[in-house]
């Protein structure tokens, strides 16, 4: 079976690289490839840099748009160029039998090859970029084009597939013609990482993502002001020289650690007691599932759709993001060792059974069956 898949508008393999998940995001497609035999095919917003990556899932190809055309500064002439790369890119590809996209941005890509050669088209999303536009206070004009490329997605493929219930019930409650389209698929990590007994850790906080104000870290600085508590952030974003204002103003132990391979990552979750998201926020967050494979004692701000994640006091705490209830929260658990190691095993085992690569494959697998016989 051809499968083509196109990535995230304006990202490439090499931008994956940069970022780190490059072996993650591809991990999938490599194990699909081996145990299937697919070929897929992956076109992304990159340039001839992408080809150094062939290697990495066996029998596959590689088209980077900007092959076509010439890169430009300016927004509006690259997102015009990739209405229309669809007339370069239908003359290599090899019949494909099925499309599916890394997120929403970019869809438009997969039209022209969906109706040139009438195969099935899945839109992948991990968050709905819509509601997520909502949120943000975005202004009104990209507001609307969100939920214009939403709908349109919606009419157009054959299949939408989504990481939550709460993002399911949001488009049913929101757009048009979504029946029989949705499907829920979470996102996956590994779960097969070294796991430190949980009472032997580092007594420290870590938590990762953009340093932006989604991520709510002002909050979790402030919560542990005049305290002996290390937080370490890994991540980078335009409120980075703010936080650390912050957490010198608050008197607050904070290390400012940049990005790393997604690799590096999942084992030096494994060397910290706590994980702490307290986004106002999220879609369907991977680095909740790393911590909880890799052990960590899993807090989270209660936001739409963590529910599907974490279970409260069971393998994770969901808490509301309020002053003193995470340091009241820090404080309760740092006494109680058979608590902490309950929850540690709880969240080891969670992720093995629902949020593993094993299962995913073999749910994606049927999926493209699926859609490819019917």
């Amino acid at each position: 079976m051809n499968i083509v898949v196109i990535l995230t508008y304006e990202m490439s393999l090499k931008s994956w690289d940069n970022a780190g998940i490059i072996d993650r995001e591809l991990k999938l497609y490599e194990q699909l490839a081996k145990a299937y035999g697919y070929h897929f095919t992956f076109i992304t917003f990159g340039n001839e840099a992408d080809m150094e990556y062939l290697s990495i899932v066996p029998n596959s190809q590689i088209i980077p748009i900007y092959k076509f055309f010439k890169f430009r500064k300016t927004k509006i002439i690259n997102f015009l160029q990739s209405l229309f790369v669809f007339r370069k890119i239908n003359k290599e590809l090899k019949n494909p039998d099925l499309i599916k996209t890394n997120q929403l941005m970019g869809f438009w890509v997969s039209l022209g090859i969906k109706f040139r050669f009438k195969c099935p088209l899945i839109v992948r999303t991990g968050y709905d970029i819509y509601e997520f536009s909502i949120k943000n206070k975005k202004n009104i004009l990209k507001r609307l084009g969100y939920f214009l490329l939403t709908q349109i997605a919606l009419v157009v493929s054959d299949l939408y597939s989504v990481t939550t219930m709460a993002n399911k019930n949001f488009l049913k409650n929101n757009f048009i013609f979504t029946k029989g389209k949705i499907t829920i698929t979470p996102n996956w990590v590994s779960s097969n990482v070294r796991n430190i007994e949980i009472t032997d850790r580092k007594n420290e906080i870590i938590t990762v993502g953009r340093l932006e104000k989604q991520k709510n870290y002002k909050y979790l600085i402030e919560e542990f002001g005049n305290s002996d508590v290390v937080i370490n952030i890994i991540g980078e974003g335009s409120l980075k020289k703010d936080l650390k204002r912050l957490s010198q103003e608050k008197n607050t132990t904070v290390s400012f650690l940049k990005n790393m391979p997604n690799s590096e990552l999942t084992k030096l979750l494994s060397n910290f007691k706590y994980f702490v998201l307290p986004s106002l926020f999220e879609g369907n967050p991977k680095v909740v599932m790393e911590a909880m494979a890799a052990g960590c004692i899993v807090v989270v701000n209660n936001f739409s759709g963590i529910s599907e994640i974490v279970t409260n006091e069971i393998d994770g705490f969901v808490i509301e993001a309020k002053k003193d209830n995470l340091k009241n929260l820090f404080n309760f658990l740092n006494e109680n060792d058979r608590v902490l190691k309950d929850i540690s095993q709880n969240a080891i085992s969670k992720v093995k059974k629902n949020f593993s690569l094993d299962s995913y494959i073999e749910s994606e697998n049927n999926l493209y069956l699926d859609l490819v016989n019917n």
